[in-house]
């Protein structure tokens, strides 16, 4: 099974983040509610932290350092609620700000990253306690001892929980690309599904036919067909959306999710990364190999109630129009094992969800 790159983000932290930022705008919120309703500041500094979260949720975090990136840019606005007037300084409610931002990704960051965040935010307090001074300097040391605290422990449960989050990754993950597999599919698509249906917004999905691709690595030897396989894998990486995923099905055959785009806008960006009409190419040998793909977009309708129920519906289509199903029926004499063979198939409704005792 292909390992999660280090630096990587899982699908499961890409969705939480955006609620990190409104946790703290919420709090934010909350505390100029009750304390200062007339002062513009922290209302400004709540909805400045709102817009982080919507940007995580237009533009999830892939890689470690982005999210490192908004957690410093959460921290810069509860530095300004610590020095301006009326918010009671160091030792006031909005002491609280730092230390929310501080801990909360201290969960969710490694730990070079956590440390540097958690560093930041003392030296922010401190900077803030010099700049205003502070009228009980007890106070601030036990503030202090409270922004070092949390955070350690926020590392120290984080470092356990990334490591579970990253074992479930690593099982919806495909053995040989940075593509999902059928179980990663189907779970992490049905929250975009569902989102997507909620939110009233588009949802395309792609399936690909790619059973000329095990045809033409017959011939080509182990090492092309890796190649060949790969180059296809990153093309489709690269045409998924931030916020969609792409995953290898079966032996040939392939699917995109789309939240947020129209058939039209999903067919389009497929065209700009695989051609018209969809391949992938490869030179092999001195020789321009090119193997052409099937395609089928769809978006969702309003009959379709979930992701499994519209991929169901696209491969009726298509038996009832080709009289078989997609992709086509493929023999089992692959050399290229691992690789372009399917994996142990275990029905979606099977699929384990609670432990279960052994006997």
């Amino acid at each position: 099974m292909k390992a999660q790159s280090v630096g990587e983000v899982s699908f499961l932290l890409r969705r939480l983040e955006p609620r990190l930022a409104w946790a703290a705008a919420a709090c934010t919120a909350w505390a100029a509610l009750v304390l200062a309703p007339q002062n513009p500041t922290p209302w400004a500094l709540a909805l400045y932290a709102a817009g982080i979260g919507f940007w995580s949720r237009s533009f999830p975090a892939h890689r470690q350092w982005l999210m490192a990136v908004r957690a410093l840019l959460l921290l810069e606005g509860a530095f300004v609620l610590l020095v301006q007037g009326g918010s009671g300084g160091p030792a006031g409610p909005f002491f609280l700000g730092p230390v929310i931002v501080a801990t909360a990704y201290s969960l969710a960051l490694a730990r070079p990253w956590a440390v540097a965040i958690a560093t930041l935010a003392f030296a922010q307090f401190a900077a803030a306690c010099w700049l205003v001074g502070v009228s009980d300097w007890r106070i601030a040391l036990a503030e202090a001892g409270v922004l070092c605290a949390l955070p350690m422990v926020g590392m120290l449960f984080g470092g356990a929980l990334r490591e579970l989050d990253t074992q479930v990754e690593q099982a919806r993950r495909d053995r040989n690309s940075p593509l999902y597999n059928q179980q990663g599919f189907f779970t992490h698509g049905a929250q975009l599904f569902e989102e997507c249906r909620r939110l009233k917004r588009p949802f395309s999905l792609v399936l690909l036919d790619g059973c000329a691709l095990r045809e033409a690595c017959h011939g080509m030897g182990r090492m092309p067909s890796m190649k060949l396989y790969q180059r296809l894998a990153a093309e489709l990486h690269a045409a998924t959306p931030r916020n969609g995923i792409a995953a290898r099905l079966d032996a040939s055959e392939f699917a995109l999710a789309m939240p947020g785009l129209s058939a039209e806008r999903a067919r389009a960006l497929l065209r700009q990364h695989l051609g018209e009409p969809p391949r992938v190419a490869l030179r092999s040998r001195g020789e321009l190999v090119t193997v052409p793909l099937g395609m089928l977009v769809v978006e969702a309708g309003p009959g379709a109630r979930s992701l499994e129920d519209l991929y169901d519906r696209m491969h009726g289509d298509v038996r009832e129009r080709m009289g078989t199903s997609l992709p086509s029926a493929l023999d089992d004499s692959s050399t290229q094992a691992g690789l372009l063979e399917d994996e142990a198939f275990i029905p979606r409704h099977a699929l384990p969800t609670e432990p279960m005792e052994l006997h």
